[in-house]
């Protein structure tokens, strides 16, 4: 018997990945999807179309409390009774100029980067927890980054996006208390440095503003790997196996357990 996932930011990238594997790991899994715009998610239609029945997108712009409070009319016919097995908090940002030295960010930066990484995983799980408590398995997971670890930072600074995950994972921390009672288990997981449009923006602006850092960068052990290679690896090594005894844990893609 599949399950039912609930998950944000599937356009292109992590999240489309979890959705296909999903989809394609089990004829019965059920996968709503959350897009900005689904009439130009062309590749998820061509997915909806192949895989009827199975997965859902609906449109949700994370930044808008608004348009978060639509998601309960949006899924309610869909899970209303059945309810939702696994929330991934997928949906991130990281804007242009965000990697500029700290002193020199403007506020808004940091304003529009808390907004969608920080503070929009917790209002949709607002929405959604009811359809969680509907089914025993109630998992949690929100995608952080290694860049939020304060044990494992570096000369490169991350700006608000670090900061942004380093607020995240303290946000599982706290779920994980507050939601075990319930039988929730939360856990915050890094994907690896992955190949995505967004990581490349990244990483082409770190140099950009400091060109110095280009050797720098040159020299650390990151992943590089696929979007298709990094869900593969979580889905194998984190999201099935997860138990709630790793409640409250930072999980790296190949499941072994990342310090704070």
């Amino acid at each position: 018997m599949g399950k039912t996932y609930f998950v944000t930011g599937v356009n292109r990238g992590i999240g489309f990945e979890i959705v296909k594997q999903y989809l394609e790991l089990d004829s019965t899994n059920v996968v709503i999807g959350t897009v900005r715009d689904p009439s130009k998610a062309i590749e998820l239609q061509e997915l909806s179309k192949k895989h009827k029945g199975q997965l859902h997108i609906i449109q949700l712009e994370i930044s808008d409390p608004n348009s978060i409070k639509s998601i309960d009319d949006q899924i309610e016919s869909i899970v209303g009774e059945t309810g939702i097995d696994v929330y991934i908090a997928n949906a991130g940002y990281s804007g242009k100029g965000s990697s500029k030295a700290i002193l020199e960010l403007e506020r808004q930066i940091w304003i529009n980067h808390y907004i969608v990484n920080v503070l929009g995983p917790i209002e949709v799980l607002k929405q959604i927890k009811p359809y969680l408590l509907l089914n025993p398995t109630r998992q949690i997971i929100l995608v952080s980054s290694i860049a939020g670890s304060l044990s494992q930072n570096n000369s490169i600074s991350s700006g608000p996006y670090g900061q942004n995950k380093a607020s995240l994972n303290h946000v599982s921390i706290t779920l994980s208390h507050e939601l075990s009672p319930d039988g929730f288990t939360v856990v915050a997981i890094h994907p690896g440095l992955v190949d995505t449009d967004s990581c490349k923006a990244i990483l082409d602006e770190f140099v950009e503003y400091k060109p110095e850092l280009k050797q720098v960068l040159e020299t650390l052990p990151l992943d590089h790997i696929s979007p298709e290679t990094s869900v593969k690896n979580l889905i194998k090594n984190v999201f099935e196996p997860l138990k709630k005894e790793q409640n409250g844990k930072f999980l790296n893609y190949d499941g072994t357990e990342l310090p704070w």
